[in-house]
């Protein structure tokens, strides 16, 4: 009877630490057998990758760039956990290339209240940084523009307490040199959108 529970005892110090930081049943991965040019790799592996710290930019980019064409119903069924762990990854990443921004421009819809909320700071403080080329990647999905106006008049980012004035931002875009003509239309149009929520 003792070396039963002696035995029940030294399992439950082998498994109890694994099922409580949800390792268990979890397979493990070595980086260099993630092909990052497929996205199905990346898709069946993007659980494990993102525990991963010391991914090399190039992987960083491959990543972002695959998130809007996942199977964002098999990525759901890894629970909100999962998500929230992603949203967290994303805003610890320097996002700052078009193509990156329109990524995650994409995929803002994906994730609900919380975690949507955090992404949409995440791309107001890229706005804020550099809204040139946070336009720029407005611009490629136009689609977005009233969902993501809204959002960013909730973040309150314009009036005294933000320490914004949409005028100025009118401004800088209208005198940009980096914008195209239409480019500086879709960034009226966004602020704009964000005026209108105030009246």
């Amino acid at each position: 009877m003792k070396k039963v529970i002696l035995i029940l005892i030294v399992l439950m110090i082998i498994i109890v630490p694994f099922l409580m930081n949800g390792s268990l049943g979890e397979k493990t991965i070595n980086i260099q057998d993630i092909d990052f040019h497929n996205i199905i790799s990346i898709e069946n592996n993007l659980k494990q990758i993102i525990k991963v710290g010391d991914l090399g930019e190039e992987e960083v980019k491959k990543i972002l760039l695959s998130l809007p064409d996942l199977d964002w119903d098999k990525l759901n069924r890894y629970g909100r956990r999962f998500k929230r762990d992603l949203v967290n990854w994303l805003r610890e990443r320097d996002i700052d290339d078009v193509d990156e921004i329109s990524a995650l421009i994409r995929i803002l819809n994906k994730f609900k209240a919380y975690d949507n909320e955090l992404l949409t700071r995440k791309l107001a403080n890229i706005f804020i940084e550099d809204k040139e080329t946070f336009i720029k990647a407005l611009a490629l999905n136009k689609g977005n523009l009233l969902e993501l106006g809204y959002a960013f008049f909730y973040l309150e980012l314009y009036g005294e307490e933000g320490g914004r004035y949409l005028t100025d931002d009118f401004n800088d875009i209208l005198n940009s040199e980096r914008l195209t003509k239409e480019e500086k239309l879709v960034g009226f149009e966004f602020l704009e959108i964000i005026a209108s929520c105030e009246t």
